[in-house]
């Protein structure tokens, strides 16, 4: 956990600033960012479905964690897109 963070912290402005620094890596590196949302998505669904096979609470924390990740990106490729 960083200094910025906090374990109260708000899970959306946890998504806005992984927003931000995927439309910044948009910005230096445009297949970079769509690589790492593929990549992102594949790892979305590895653990969504490690989740729906356990009832494990920590599975579904990172299968959430993992989801948002992704969603992060593709929003920040589409944003990215919209702006151009």
């Amino acid at each position: 956990m960083t200094g910025t963070q906090s374990i109260h912290s708000d899970p959306g402005d946890d998504q806005a600033e992984m927003i931000a620094m995927y439309r910044r890596l948009a910005t230096m590196d445009p297949p970079a960012l769509r690589s790492l949302a593929v990549d992102l998505q594949r790892l979305s669904d590895e653990s969504a479905a490690a989740a729906a096979l356990q009832a494990a609470p920590a599975i579904h924390t990172k299968a959430r964690r993992d989801a948002q990740r992704a969603a992060a990106a593709w929003a920040a490729l589409t944003s990215d897109k919209a702006e151009a």
